[in-house]
């Protein structure tokens, strides 16, 4: 965009701190998309996290699951315009049992900030080590949410595992 030239160098920092902070917090891949739409712009982030798996999980048991489900926790809203989360346990084709949280969440980027987003994190165990790939996908588009779930869960459904 030729009204950003002026502006590249501040660009370039912010991106590069932002790539460092997140490969410190376990970052391993990053994507981000906005859509033009009527209204605005559509935006939507997804970003792949190698984790720790829990603690005392035996890499070698076949479901592996059962020690990341109790972590996530499901919420039903109060009223139409209160925060939800589902969890469920769900097979991914090419990585095996896996384990998900998704719905409409506030999320706080600065302290006092808050935004809400609808968001899916889905937990997938890595074969024969005690690591958790993390894919997490947001987007501040709360109002297409249920559409947004099927596009995380189609793009999380690309992973294989070798």
């Amino acid at each position: 965009m030729p009204e950003l030239q002026t502006r590249r160098s501040e660009i370039t920092k912010l991106l590069r701190d932002q790539a460092a902070a997140a490969w410190d917090a376990g970052a391993v891949y990053c994507a981000g998309m906005i859509e033009p739409v009527l209204d605005g712009v559509l935006p939507a982030t997804v970003t792949v996290f190698l984790l720790p798996g829990p603690l005392g999980a035996n890499s070698d048991e076949p479901d592996r699951i059962e020690a990341l489900l109790p972590a996530l926790t499901p919420k039903e809203a109060r009223d139409e315009n209160d925060t939800w989360t589902r969890v469920q346990a769900l097979t991914i084709e090419g990585c095996g049992q896996a384990a998900r949280s998704y719905g409409v969440e506030d999320v706080e980027p600065e302290p006092g900030k808050p935004i809400r987003v609808a968001q899916m994190q889905t937990f997938i165990p890595i074969p024969r080590v005690n690591r958790v790939l993390l894919v997490s996908c947001s987007s501040p588009a709360i109002a297409l949410a249920e559409g947004l779930f099927d596009l995380f869960d189609a793009l999380t459904g690309t992973l294989r595992l070798a």
